[in-house]
């Protein structure tokens, strides 16, 4: 896939990732099920997440190593008269220096940033339809199947064509995502606090999901259009991880610390009032990307 491509290979990566993810966790689940319930099937559950890894692992050497035999047949056939190619230097902090002198590095990092404090917020979802709307077992359950399986599947597809076909770029349309979630929250603001509107509520709140997971799918397509060096962009995917994936730290316990201090749907929607105003920060971040991804195209185009 080709540059133009990107929003649709990074959906469906993500796309691919809620699959694999639903096929082990429905397999975990049945393997706890299937003996019994307890201690033993929670034990069998671990071993067979395990097991998954260590074969992943075990693929991952076997598929992705590299052929030395055919490089060399190449350069008996003719290649070798080509100028040899300069040994990669080894990374280190001069790599790491270079990687974070990248304007357009730290765009895309706080727009990742951004995207995933708010998707953090997804996870009190399921209590909030519990204990404001009274939302039975049952229905608990279908949700987040839903919220965390069927959503994380459909959201990543959709984004990468939304970004790619009709925004021509996930910079634009992650910008328009976020500033899409503020009147989502609004909506679910509003709705009276009655157990009679229980599926309105569970609607806007798969709703807020989807936006996320469609977001989510496409936050790494604009490290090609910023214009990420090739050479570097390991390490700058690296910091960008780092940075990225920070709100895991630290998001939930700021989220928890706002429900225990007001205790009550108050407290869930302060909560949803704060992931707001957290995309609307996101919408001004993503707006730097946006500047940052004309300007290279710009170059490019001259």
């Amino acid at each position: 896939m080709g540059p133009k491509e990107q929003g649709r290979l990074f959906g469906l990566l993500e796309g691919g990732r809620g699959i694999v993810d639903t096929a082990v966790a429905f397999s975990a689940l049945g393997i706890f099920v299937l003996l019994g319930s307890g201690t033993g099937g929670f034990r069998a559950a671990i071993a067979f997440y395990a097991v998954i890894d260590i074969a992943v692992g075990v693929l991952l050497f076997l598929l992705l190593r590299t052929e030395p035999a055919t490089q060399m047949g190449a350069q008996v056939s003719g290649l070798s008269a080509q100028p040899s190619e300069p040994k990669k230097q080894k990374a280190g902090l001069g790599e790491i220096w270079r990687a974070a002198k990248l304007p357009q590095l730290w765009w895309v990092s706080f727009t990742v940033f951004m995207v995933y404090v708010v998707y953090c917020g997804l996870t009190y979802f399921i209590p909030y339809l519990t204990y404001v709307y009274g939302l039975p077992v049952a229905l608990v359950g279908a949700y987040g199947i839903i919220n965390q399986y069927g959503l994380k599947i459909l959201g990543g597809p959709i984004g990468g064509v939304l970004a790619d076909k009709v925004f021509k770029g996930a910079s634009r349309y992650i910008r328009l995502a976020f500033l899409c979630l503020i009147p989502v929250v609004a909506v679910l603001l509003l709705l009276p606090a009655d157990p009679s509107r229980q599926i309105p509520a569970m609607i806007v709140t798969l709703l807020f999901s989807l936006i996320v997971f469609t977001m989510r799918g496409v936050f790494w397509a604009p490290m090609d259009e910023v214009g990420i060096p090739e050479e570097t962009s390991g390490t700058a995917f690296g910091i960008a991880c780092l940075v990225g994936y920070a709100p895991g730290m630290f998001a939930f316990i700021v989220y928890g610390a706002i429900l225990d201090a007001n205790p009550g749907a108050g407290g869930y929607h302060i909560v949803f009032i704060v992931l707001a105003a957290l995309a609307l920060v996101g919408a001004a971040v993503s707006s730097g990307l946006v500047r940052a991804a004309r300007a290279r195209r710009a170059v490019v185009e001259v």
